[in-house]
């Protein structure tokens, strides 16, 4: 199976839309729209829930899913604050080897 996601910040919903699509081996298809439902519970009642939120059936298609998830994210331009922090640091050490040739080619 070939899974895509397509996200886009769409004005329409006031946020952000997730479309997932693919192609298995019976055609392409589309996965239609779910509902996510809120549900308050006690701690206690939350450390008896024994169903994940979401389950792949096939081993495998967990990892592709998130893994389109992740690459479609990046496409609109979310990083994890990990990936900033190293932005960071590499325009730091952009700055401080521009200074440092600076210094070096003075002659």
């Amino acid at each position: 199976m070939e899974l895509k996601v397509h996200i886009e910040h769409d004005p329409r919903f006031r946020g952000t839309a997730i479309y997932l699509y693919g192609k298995d081996k019976d055609g392409e298809f589309v996965i239609e729209p779910m509902e996510f439902v809120l549900h308050h519970l006690t701690m206690e009642e939350i450390s008896q829930v024994n169903r994940p939120t979401f389950i792949f059936d096939k081993r495998g298609e967990g990892e592709q899913f998130l893994q389109e998830f992740a690459q479609a994210l990046v496409r609109i331009g979310f990083k994890p604050d990990e990936l900033k922090a190293k932005d960071s640091e590499i325009t730091a050490m952009k700055y401080h080897l521009e200074d440092m040739r600076k210094l070096a080619f003075k002659h």
